[in-house]
C-alpha cells in the first residue's frame, strides 16, 4: 500500500515537473472542441438562434425545447452528425500520437516540447496497431458483458415485483465491466511501456504485458481507482457550481465557462499524473 501511495505521489510530482505536457494536451483538446462547437453553433443559429425558446435553455435543461428542436429541426442535425463522425475519427487517431509523445517524455524523463513531438512521430505506427488491438478487445469485452444483460433486462423487469434486485444486478455487472476495462487499459499501457522503455518488439511487448500485469495488478488497480475518484470529484464540483451559481446572466455564463476550462486543465493534469504513476509502477516490477 505504501508503495502504491509512493507511486501516486511520484506521478503527481512528475506531472508537475512536466506541466508543459498538460498545456500541450489542453490546447489540442481545445482546438478540437472549437471545431465541434463552431459546427454546433452554426446549426443552432440557423435553426433556433432567434427563437424565444433560447431563453428557456439558459435557465437550465428544458426537455420541451429539446423535443421541439428535434421534431422541427432534426433534419438540420444530419450534416452535423456526419461531420462529427470524421472529427471523432481524427481525434482518435491523433490521440495515438499524443500518447506516444506523453509516454516518451515520462519514460525517458525528457524535454517536454521536443521529446513529445519526436515520441509521437516515432511511436505512432506501433501505437496505432496497439490501439486497434485493444479497442477490439474492449468492444468484445463490452459486448460479452452487456448484450446478455440488456437482452434479458426487460423480461426480468416484467417478471419481478421490485426494482431493487434489478438495480443490484446492473450495479454488480457494471463493477465487473469497469474492472475488466481497467485491465484492458493497463495491458495496453504496459505493452506501450515495454515497447519504449525496454526496446521490446511489437509482439514481444504485447506478450510480456500479461506477465507484467500479473505481478503489478494491485498497485495498478489502486492507482487507477484513485484517479477515477479524483475525476468523479471534479464532475461533482462542476455540478455543484452550476446548481449553486446558475448561468442566468452573461457574467455567470463567462464565469462558468472559465470554471469549466479550469476543470478541463485539472483533468488533463490528472491524466498525465495517472500515466506517470503507472510508468513508475511498471518500472518497479521487472519481469523477463
Amino acid at each position: 500500500m505504501n508503495d502504491t501511495l509512493t507511486h501516486i505521489t511520484s506521478g503527481f510530482q512528475s506531472a508537475w515537473r512536466h506541466v508543459k505536457l498538460t498545456f500541450i494536451l489542453y490546447i489540442v483538446q481545445l482546438s478540437m472542441a472549437i471545431v465541434i462547437g463552431f459546427e454546433v453553433y452554426q446549426v443552432m443559429e440557423a435553426s433556433i438562434g432567434h427563437s424565444a425558446s433560447v431563453e428557456d435553455i439558459i435557465e437550465g435543461y428544458n426537455h420541451t425545447v429539446l423535443r421541439d428542436f428535434i421534431n422541427v429541426h432534426g433534419a438540420s442535425l444530419s450534416p452535423l452528425v456526419g461531420q462529427m463522425r470524421w472529427i471523432i475519427l481524427v481525434y482518435a487517431i491523433y490521440s495515438v500520437f499524443l500518447h506516444g509523445g506523453i509516454l516518451n517524455v515520462l519514460i525517458k524523463d525528457g524535454a517536454d516540447w521536443s521529446d513529445f513531438w519526436k515520441g509521437g512521430a516515432k511511436y505512432f505506427r506501433p501505437f496505432l496497431f496497439y490501439a486497434l488491438i485493444f479497442s477490439t478487445v474492449f468492444m468484445l469485452w463490452t459486448a460479452i458483458i452487456w448484450i446478455p444483460i440488456l437482452g434479458g433486462l426487460f423480461p426480468l423487469i416484467e417478471s419481478m415485483d421490485r426494482e431493487r434486485p434489478i438495480f443490484w444486478i446492473i450495479f454488480v455487472v457494471f463493477i465487473i465491466w469497469v474492472l475488466g476495462t481497467i485491465l484492458v487499459f493497463a495491458l495496453s499501457l504496459t505493452s506501450r511501456y515495454l515497447y519504449i522503455s525496454e526496446n521490446r518488439s511489437f509482439w514481444h511487448a504485447l506478450y510480456l504485458s500479461r506477465k507484467r500485469i500479473m505481478v503489478s495488478w494491485k498497485p495498478h488497480m489502486a492507482a487507477i481507482m484513485t484517479f477515477i475518484l479524483c475525476i468523479a470529484v471534479i464532475y461533482g464540483a462542476n455540478l455543484l457550481f452550476e446548481l449553486q451559481i446558475g448561468i442566468r446572466s452573461e457574467f455567470l455564463i463567462l464565469a462558468f465557462l472559465f470554471w469549466q476550462q479550469l476543470m478541463v486543465i485539472v483533468k488533463v493534469f490528472l491524466r498525465v499524473a495517472l500515466l506517470s504513476s503507472c510508468v513508475g509502477i511498471l518500472s518497479s516490477h521487472v519481469t523477463k
